[in-house]
């Protein structure tokens, strides 16, 4: 096979690895609709935690990152004329890879968080000393 057409063949397997990374996208942020369903075990529990706090703010921006981040770095290999075939395939695995470890570690920092005692506004409360 001439070096064109190996060129070629790498131009062409990393286009269509980028253009099936960018529809993978979507189905991502699927699964992060998914993951925020298991914010229903708040129910009762106060899940303001820094930790879950953390995890969900990750949980939004992996797909966009990593889609971003392996598209950049892709075009950056062909400009560089080096196979980059392999970079859009990477990119998927690691963003379904990071949602999943993820969204395993979200129900366990909300399985940490207190039970909150909700009481209606107007509950009658405890009478305070005048002091």
């Amino acid at each position: 096979m001439a070096p064109d057409s190996a060129r070629r063949h790498d131009l062409g397997f990393t286009i269509g690895g980028i253009v099936l990374l960018l529809a993978t996208v979507p189905v991502a942020y699927l699964l992060v609709l998914a993951t925020f369903m298991s914010l229903d075990a708040c129910a009762g529990r106060d899940c303001r935690g820094i930790l879950v706090q953390a995890i969900v703010v990750a949980v939004k921006l992996t797909p966009g990152i990593v889609a971003g981040a392996a598209v950049i770095v892709a075009v950056v290999m062909l400009v560089l004329r080096r196979r980059a075939w392999w970079i859009p395939l990477t990119g998927i695995v690691v963003m379904f890879v990071v949602l999943i470890v993820l969204g395993e570690l979200l129900p366990a920092a909300i399985a940490e968080q207190p039970f909150e005692v909700n009481q209606p506004a107007n509950a009658p409360t405890a009478p305070r000393s005048g002091l």
